[in-house]
C-alpha cells in the first residue's frame, strides 16, 4: 500500500502534466519531492497538511 505522501505526490506530478510543464521540468519536481518524501520519513513525518500543499497547485 501506498503512503498518503506518496499519493499526494503522484497526483501533484499527474497535475503538472495536465498543466502542460516540460517532460524535464516534471522529472527535476518528482526527483525533488522523492528526496522530501524520503527525509520527511526519516524524520517521521508521513502526512503534509492539505493547507501547506495546496499552494504548490496554482503554479
Amino acid at each position: 500500500m501506498f503512503s498518503e505522501m506518496f499519493m499526494q505526490i503522484e497526483d501533484y506530478l499527474i497535475y503538472c502534466n495536465t498543466k502542460g510543464l516540460s517532460k524535464k521540468t516534471i522529472k527535476s519536481y518528482e526527483q525533488s519531492l522523492k528526496l522530501f518524501e524520503k527525509f520527511c520519513m526519516e524524520k517521521g513525518i508521513t502526512k503534509i497538511p492539505k493547507l501547506l500543499i495546496k499552494p504548490l497547485w496554482n503554479i
